[in-house]
């Protein structure tokens, strides 16, 4: 096949996103045409673009782009003057984490082609990475104003908005980025926890539905939708969302507050042994709050495991010692195990910060030891 032939087959295979036969045709190309820059370039952007396939590993993602940086700066080397190649090269170089080579390769786009909302968008999005807040808003505002319709910059400017709370104006550009883009995922997750966040609840749950209908495994949106749902006594949602997220995938170390919500619902729901299975989980994560642990003891109090109890309830101890209720179920985990010592201790304290009911309960136990024979 002649190659003006294969760069045809190849670039038709890039629309038809049949990325793996591009890359191969062009490979194929690279090796007829080896001084050919736009062959270098197709190669290096399709590589990257194979890279952020969903099934990619971190391994498998890193090893295409260090092969996309190879053919991208060997397109430059043959046309030093390329836009293109230096606007990708900045996106590849961006994603590999390499700030400032990604912005040196942008800005050289820039030069070439003064017009390219792209790479300010990648110059935009390094800045926010280094936490140079005002360059990253200055450089995604110029990305709008030379494309107003640019989706992913309003939405890379709201980010950088939220950072410095200047939350109006980074809604308003979340807005135009979904009024753009409705498909947009994370447009439409950041504003349901924008809208969360202000307390605006069906607002919230709208966009958030709207998330998980454009993208079914999108586990943060499952997430803040348990979390959502808690704040209304929802359970039965609370429940279903949580389980949605932890079925695809969102573990106790990288998402605690699902299974800790997941564990609360289950525990109003009287479901305990579950409940204290998630808690248990959560706990691992936030180890210094002591509602965890008192929900623990609630749980494991239900179930009759006393000794467990007793230990959860010592545990938030330590963290609110002065905590009345806490002390009142500390004692009466005490109690089941026999242990008078401790009940007179922790209901006494209870009833000294005015808990009415562990007074009561001192007083009843007082009249038992009166009345014994």
């Amino acid at each position: 096949m002649r190659p003006e032939q294969l760069e045809i087959r190849a670039l038709q295979a890039l629309r038809n996103k049949e990325i793996v036969d591009a890359i191969g045709m062009l490979r194929r190309l690279t090796q007829l045409k080896t001084s050919d820059a736009r062959a270098h370039f197709l190669l290096g952007y399709s590589l990257d673009e194979y890279a952020t396939r969903s099934d990619s590993t971190p391994d498998r993602q890193e090893s295409l782009r260090n092969l996309a940086i190879e053919s991208l700066e060997e397109a430059i080397r043959l046309q030093p003057e390329y836009a293109d190649a230096h606007r990708v090269l900045g996106y590849v170089l961006l994603n590999q984490g390499l700030l400032e080579p990604s912005i040196y390769h942008s800005n050289r786009a820039i030069q070439l082609d003064p017009g390219d909302a792209s790479a300010y968008v990648n110059i935009g999005s390094a800045r926010a990475l280094q936490k140079k807040h005002e360059m990253a808003r200055q450089a995604f505002q110029q990305a709008i104003k030379l494309d107003p319709r640019s989706d992913e910059a309003h939405y890379l400017l709201a980010l950088v908005l939220l950072d410095l709370n200047e939350i109006d104006t980074a809604l308003h550009h979340l807005r135009q980025c979904a009024q753009i883009n409705p498909d947009h995922v994370r447009a439409q997750y950041r504003l349901g926890y924008v809208y969360f966040h202000r307390d605006d609840l069906t607002s919230a749950l709208s966009h958030l539905e709207n998330a998980v209908s454009i993208r079914p495994d999108y586990i943060p949106a499952y997430v803040l939708m348990a979390s959502l749902h808690l704040r209304q006594e929802n359970l039965t949602e609370v429940r279903k969302h949580a389980r949605a997220a932890i079925r695809l995938g969102a573990s106790a170390d990288r998402y605690p507050s699902v299974h800790y919500n997941l564990g609360i619902a289950l525990y109003k729901m009287q479901e305990y042994a579950e409940s204290v299975r998630y808690l248990e989980a959560s706990k691992q994560s936030y180890p210094d709050d002591p509602q965890i642990s008192f929900f623990l003891g609630n749980a494991y109090y239900a179930l009759a495991e006393y000794a467990s109890a007793r230990e959860a309830y010592d545990s938030a101890l330590v963290l609110q010692p002065d905590n009345a209720d806490l002390l009142y179920n500390a004692g009466n985990a005490c109690f089941m195990l026999h242990d008078i010592a401790c009940v007179f201790e922790r209901y006494h304290r209870s009833c000294d910060m005015g808990l009415n009911l562990a007074c009561d309960r001192i007083e009843a136990l007082n009249e038992t030891e009166r009345n014994k024979p």
